[in-house]
């Protein structure tokens, strides 16, 4: 088979498709992987072909006005839902373009929640489609839409109507925007109040889902074409630390990894304050990631290294803990790696998945960064480094490391694609 592959977004959004499709690569299928320049080199490197989704720059749209005020949204999905479209208006026609130029001579495509193109572009040549979820998106009875602030414990009539609701807000907010990239980019009629989420589920579309039942046990009612497949992580390439990694790492105990990826905090300077003070006040040592958002500026004592980007796979095995902003990638990471950690979330689904956490016993209850204080941290830290904390990370993450996320994803696509719904090429 010849697959074409969408994924947009931050590192986390991105790299579980990486490994899929290096999975159907080395399985014997042609591969074309649509997505950021910043990231050619990681599909290139996986033996992928690489086809730039022009027009949108990750990291520039996370500094942007509008990537300021999504990450700032807290849990209010309306503020994140108007960001989110203002965010994307300028660049849908040419990422549609390049998508529907990458995906014309491909058998199906598979796409992420994240690549608004997929399905059009799916649509406009009459191809089949896979949805590919790394966090729980679809409606159930289960639990409410990890989108929104509501509860866990809810009844499960409320709980599915969540998600229908988080999914209205979401698209009424792009809706006109991206009917009018339709019709300029895929020459297609709008679509009217339903968006695309609601229509795969009516269309019988095949969805995988990249995180394990273990972290989400698998809702009952969701129907029999969605598969969950465990994790899929991505080999860390071939790597040695040096310099003063390498004489940090080596000259005292495991350090604890502090870290917020692509999201960029308010006031980086204040809050690299608020974390150096609490890891000064437990006598913890630390490796803090500059990331997007520029974290580690300023004096910083000797117990604390300041590193840029970094495999997580590789690092997690070298440090303590993991205090992160609870992306599903990151979160997925230190789980994996069988480290306690803790998420101080900013904005849409990192809140669900720093609760995740708490419940699995694998670290304390997640603190919104707006409210991180060098004494609510410095109580977390030592829920963190509690013996019966590690443990039940360390047994949860050996038993992720057993699962084989990847071959799962490869399997079904295999055994599936040749059912899975082909959508017309007529007007949507």
């Amino acid at each position: 088979m010849h697959l074409t592959f969408i994924a947009v977004g931050s590192r986390g959004d991105v790299e579980p498709l990486i490994a899929l499709a290096h999975g159907m690569r080395a399985a014997g299928h042609d591969i074309r992987f649509v997505s950021h320049e910043e990231f050619a080199p990681r599909i290139e490197q996986q033996d992928l072909e690489f086809w730039e989704a022009r027009g949108l720059d990750p990291r520039e749209a996370m500094r942007s006005p509008e990537g300021l005020t999504m990450q700032g949204s807290g849990r209010n999905p309306v503020a994140y839902a108007r960001s989110f479209a203002r965010l994307l208006e300028p660049f849908m026609a040419d990422v549609f373009t390049s998508s529907l130029e990458a995906a014309r001579d491909a058998d199906a495509l598979v796409f992420s929640a994240a690549a608004f193109s997929g399905y059009p572009v799916a649509k406009r040549l009459g191809k089949r489609g896979v949805l590919a979820l790394l966090q729980p998106l679809l409606p159930t009875r289960a639990f409410p839409s990890p989108l929104l602030p509501v509860p866990h414990g809810i009844p499960g009539r409320i709980a599915r109507l969540s998600h229908h609701l988080v999914e209205q807000v979401l698209w009424q907010s792009i809706r006109r925007p991206m009917n009018r990239a339709l019709g300029s980019a895929l020459a297609l009629d709008p679509l009217d109040w339903h968006g695309p989420f609601t229509r795969m589920i009516a269309e019988g579309t095949t969805a995988l889902c990249g995180f394990s039942r273990l972290v989400v046990p698998r809702p009952a009612d969701w129907p029999d074409t969605v598969e969950v497949c465990g994790y899929w992580p991505l080999d860390p390439p071939a790597w040695t630390p040096r310099g003063a990694l390498e004489v940090f790492l080596a000259g005292g105990e495991p350090p604890v990894f502090i870290g917020f990826g692509s999201m960029t905090p308010k006031d980086p300077e204040a809050l690299t304050e608020v974390l150096v003070g609490a890891l000064e006040r437990v006598g913890r040592r630390g490796v803090l990631q500059g990331g997007w958002g520029g974290l580690g500026g300023g004096a910083l004592p000797d117990s604390v290294l300041v590193v840029d980007d970094l495999p997580h796979a590789w690092l997690f095995e070298h440090v303590a803990a993991v205090v992160h902003h609870g992306g599903a990638g990151t979160t997925g990471a230190a789980l994996r790696a069988g480290r306690p950690s803790i998420a101080l979330p900013l904005f849409g689904d990192q809140f669900f998945w720093g609760r995740r956490i708490e419940a699995l016993g694998a670290g304390p209850r997640p603190i919104p960064i707006r409210r991180v204080t060098t004494d609510g941290l410095v109580d977390a830290l030592g829920t963190l480094t509690h013996e019966r904390t590690r443990e039940r990370a360390g047994e949860l993450g050996a038993r992720l490391r057993e699962e084989r996320g990847v071959e799962h994803g490869v399997r079904t696509l295999e055994r599936r694609l040749g059912g899975t719904a082909t959508f017309g090429s007529a007007a949507l």
